[in-house]
């Protein structure tokens, strides 16, 4: 072995032990220590590799958690302003992106390439990640309790609804009831109305006719009386809408005449 390779030798030597502590080199030729360079640098280069993945992991959990707690906080707010599915929708999206949020945190757990430092950080973005977890909770606890509120309140205006139907219904059909007794009242002042009328043209009919004055004249005036009675009789059963009182006041006037 010339002294080139024996100078190489012992770089690679002391780069081994460097690199992996306690490995005994001692015994390894030339091939078997390039191999052995090459395994450390391919492990030098995955913990680098998986170095970058752990952190961009917990990168994108602490993005996700900023995310989640911006959500939480304008669903929050609009559950001030109203209720309904839209909000269902938007806080079961939310548990669903914190339960993968705490898949992910488990996931950096585990990874071997995570230093101390980095574990305290994660238990901390794990306290952040139930207290949203327990905010989103409450928020999904209320907006129950407010769909219950408005199931309720549909339920009790639907009962309204339909008791406001039955009173028009019933108020309807007293109207309309009302409506027929006045007009059979109607029709009975008018036939009353008619009916005394025609008993007083019958009595001035009765009484016999009587021509200039003397001791008749007040059978005369009796004659005349009763048609002007009868007249007036007519005309209350013409303004209560008769259509036979105007041919009876017609009728009237003609006997007037010929009484007077």
């Amino acid at each position: 072995m010339d002294t080139r390779k024996m100078i190489m030798m012992a770089g690679l030597m002391g780069l081994l032990c460097c690199s992996c502590g306690q490995r005994d080199t001692a015994n390894m030729d030339l091939t078997e220590l390039q191999m052995e360079c090459d395994r450390l640098r391919q492990e030098r280069s995955k913990a680098l590799e998986n170095n970058v993945e752990a952190q961009k992991l917990i990168d994108n959990i602490f993005t996700a958690i900023n995310s989640v707690s911006g959500r939480t906080a304008n669903l929050e707010r609009s559950l001030e302003d109203n209720s309904g599915s839209s909000n269902r929708i938007k806080a079961e999206e939310i548990a669903k992106d914190i339960a993968s949020i705490k898949q992910k945190l488990e996931r950096a757990e585990e990874m071997e390439s995570i230093d101390q430092s980095t574990k305290l950080f994660l238990e901390k973005l794990k306290t952040t990640l139930r207290q949203k977890e327990q905010e989103i909770d409450e928020l999904k606890t209320i907006i129950r309790q407010k769909d219950e509120q408005i199931t309720k309140m549909d339920q009790q205006i639907s009962t309204l609804d339909h008791e406001l139907g039955q009173t028009s219904k019933q108020l309807q059909e007293s109207n309309a009831e009302l409506a027929n007794t006045r007009e059979e009242l109607r029709e009975s002042e008018i036939n009353s109305w008619l009916a005394m009328g025609d008993e007083l043209i019958s009595a001035a009919e009765t009484l016999p006719i009587v021509k200039g004055h003397g001791n008749m004249k007040p059978v005369k005036v009796a004659k005349l009386t009763f048609v002007l009675k009868a007249r007036g009789c007519y005309q209350k059963a013409q303004q209560l809408g008769s259509p036979s009182a105007a041919s009876r006041i017609s009728y009237a006037d003609r006997l007037y005449r010929q009484f007077n």
